[in-house]
């Protein structure tokens, strides 16, 4: 769980794809038209399946995080430090479907 609501990103454990990773990625990747069943870029993410493709082929990191020799994403801004630390915890966790 997580309470970035308060401000702060302490004591992230067991973090839930269902209700704190896919608000994350409704609002930043897959809303507007973006990564959802238009799948732009090839990456669709309004299922888990098409998160973890992501997550397994080591792209979704490189792009939240804007790092070099990855396309950053979103492009006109970075997500939050505290929404990109849960799913970082959430994909060192197992990046379950939970």
């Amino acid at each position: 769980t997580s309470n970035c609501e308060t401000g702060t990103c302490d004591s992230l454990v067991n973090i839930s794809f269902a209700t704190e990773v896919t608000p994350i990625i409704q609002t930043n990747c897959a809303g507007g038209g973006c990564h959802d069943v238009t799948a732009a870029g090839g990456y669709d993410y309004t299922s888990y399946s098409g998160v973890k493709a992501s997550v397994d082929n080591n792209r979704i990191m490189g792009t939240i995080n804007h790092q070099s020799g990855f396309s950053a994403m979103p492009p006109s801004y970075q997500i939050s430090t505290c929404d990109t630390k849960i799913i970082e915890t959430w994909i060192s966790e197992g990046a379950l479907d939970n």
